[in-house]
């Protein structure tokens, strides 16, 4: 998934982020496009899309951080963290995480609860238990409308023939109430 995304990155079409931007102010849509910003918000999207992808591909690419408070009470005293077995424990962790892209186990259940409620959804069924198309993930699609190049990246892209069915996935930490 990770080249999927560099390609899609990498390439100079003028994307929706762009745009954007662009709708501020001309600099600022030259300005910020060149800017990697990333936020926790950020991550915990990319962590809920590729969790989306499936279990085998979220954790090739991120490392899920296990609570410290086990530790912190079997450790004891007033400031746990300061010890040198936390901060063996910390490093050991750090290194299990590799390269890749660490969440919390608080965000990763989250996540969890998020991914459940989409696969219990009739929606859910209907678009991919079922279906009989082709069904891609993470698509990047460049068109070219009157001589400049756009780029859209899908998280799902179904070409049922007649048509084309785009689903964008959306993530929040916020509890969502009915």
């Amino acid at each position: 998934m990770e080249n999927k995304r560099n390609d899609y990155f990498n390439d100079p079409a003028i994307s929706r982020g762009y745009l954007l931007n662009f709708k501020t102010s001309p600099r600022t849509g030259e300005v910020l496009s060149k800017e990697k910003k990333d936020t926790s918000a950020m991550t915990f999207g990319r962590a809920f899309h590729s969790y989306m992808e499936g279990g085998d591909i979220f954790f090739s690419e991120f490392f899920v951080m296990p609570s410290d408070a086990e530790i912190c009470e079997e450790i004891g005293g007033k400031v746990p963290r300061n010890t040198s077995l936390y901060k063996a424990w910390k490093l050991d962790q750090e290194e299990a995480a590799n390269s890749r892209e660490v969440i919390s186990e608080e965000d990763f259940k989250m996540i969890e609860t998020m991914a459940q409620n989409v696969f219990k959804s009739e929606f859910y069924s209907k678009i991919f238990e079922q279906s009989k198309y082709n069904i891609e993930t993470e698509k990047a699609v460049f068109a070219e409308i009157e001589g400049k190049k756009y780029k859209c990246l899908c998280d799902v892209y179904i070409d049922r023939g007649d048509d084309i069915l785009v689903i964008d996935w959306k993530s929040t930490r916020m509890k969502l109430t009915a």
